[in-house]
């Protein structure tokens, strides 16, 4: 399912994934092996991985130009736009929502985002099935899409993960926070209405890696396909969104760090349950979207020091 909504002159579209892959461990690894498939036990399905079946060709039947736009900046903006948010939550600062006594600092997995790269070279609305890596069994993932405009104007990398945040605005509608925290379920609206900014903050999540590709339209143009545009997926360890758990230990922060965790009192992100090693000198940018006094104001704050401006 999808959730829409508009950014500026965009059109944006993100997409969040619940379902979880099943297969055996193996030593030997091979992109289109048995031991790479997934097996969708709910409906009795074996899954080819995306790496096996997809590939990342400059043009699909709906777009050409197709490039990667992955770069260092944007590998480090995700960590820390995820980082800062999910540290002010475990803080108790997010409106609404209770502190997180569990919530894990996270880092980034170059192949998670080599499998992510592969499927956003597809230009896809919604998911792939089977994202697994040999390191990485269970993954989730967060993807977006962005179009409308000339090129220059969604350059910005920071569309999809607003979207995402955006969603805090859907849970006050729906349900109230402490709720959803203490068992996940998705909207009665249909899926995707919350899964993102829930996938952002569960509090086990310590693995990220996404990748980013930008588009051009074909021509003549495919019909409704008119636009240049971005595509970003997000695959995420381990798989957040179980239905039925609770999205985090609700309690004061850093009491219940899973173990070979603790927080680092002198790092950036105090609150985050971090493995010996983890970055203890990032500088936060703490991205909030929402309306948590309900009177229809909607704010954007990039706190790199407490910046604001209206959304």
């Amino acid at each position: 399912m999808t959730f829409e909504t508009k950014l500026t002159v965009f059109s944006v579209i993100t997409a969040v994934v619940v379902s979880v892959c099943f297969v055996k461990n193996s030593t030997a690894w091979d992109w289109c092996g048995v031991e790479a498939n997934c097996n969708d036990s709910q409906w009795k399905l074996t899954l080819k991985n995306s790496m096996c079946i997809y590939k990342n060709l400059p043009e699909n039947e709906y777009y050409t130009n197709i490039r990667e736009d992955t770069n260092d900046e944007f590998r480090k903006k995700q960590v820390i736009w995820h980082n800062s948010y999910r540290d002010k939550m475990a803080e108790g600062k997010i409106p609404g929502w209770p502190p997180a006594a569990n919530m894990r600092q996270v880092t980034w997995a170059k192949e998670l985002e080599e499998v992510a790269l592969r499927f956003s070279f597809q230009t896809r609305r919604g998911h792939d099935q089977c994202r697994r890596t040999e390191k990485y069994e269970y993954v989730g993932q967060n993807c977006a899409m962005a179009w409308g405009g000339p090129i220059e104007e969604y350059r910005e990398i920071n569309h999809s993960f607003i979207s995402w945040v955006k969603e805090y605005d859907a849970v006050n509608r729906e349900t109230t926070p402490k709720k959803l925290v203490e068992k996940f379920v998705s909207s009665v609206k249909g899926m995707g209405v919350w899964g993102h900014l829930t996938g952002i903050v569960w509090g086990n999540l310590y693995k990220i890696g996404c990748a980013t590709t930008i588009f051009d339209p074909k021509k003549p143009p495919v019909k409704g396909f008119e636009v240049h545009g971005r595509h970003q997926a997000c695959n995420m360890y381990p798989h957040p969104n179980m239905f039925g758990e609770p999205i985090y230990t609700v309690g004061e922060a850093c009491t219940k760090c899973p173990s070979g965790t603790q927080c680092n009192k002198k790092s950036t992100y105090p609150f985050l349950c971090a493995l010996p090693g983890d970055p203890a000198d990032e500088v936060p940018e703490f991205i909030f979207v929402g309306d948590p006094v309900g009177k229809g104001d909607r704010t954007l704050t990039v706190n790199l020091y407490f910046a604001s401006l209206l959304f």
